[in-house]
This record gives C-alpha cells, structure tokens and sequence, in this order.
C-alpha cells in the first residue's frame, strides 16, 4: 500500500509554512486537528486512521 503523498510533505511543507504565517500574523493558538475523533469508514481495506497517519 502507497502512503498518502500529502502525509510525507506534511511536517516539512504544510505544516512549517503554516506555523510561519501564524508567527507572522501574531496568532496565539492555532488548531491542528490533533483533537479529531476517529469514526470507523465503511471501507475496511483501507480504514480512516490511514488517512490520519503520522
């Protein structure tokens, strides 16, 4: 199974210029998601968590 190209740029790309922007409007909190229930998909092959990894 391929990972999720979009996973493996995440902490470099996304997520880097992300925080910057943030730092640079003077933003106090941001969300990241990290708080996201995880609901079981009807596709048993490939479940939810796969999309959430890493």
């Amino acid at each position: 199974m391929t990972p999720n190209p979009d996973i493996l740029c995440n902490s470099e790309i996304k997520f880097k210029l992300f925080l910057e922007k943030a730092i640079n409007l003077n933003f106090d909190y941001i969300a990241t998601g990290h708080y996201a229930r995880i609901e079981t998909g009807l596709e048993k092959t490939r479940p939810v968590s796969y999309r959430l990894l890493k």
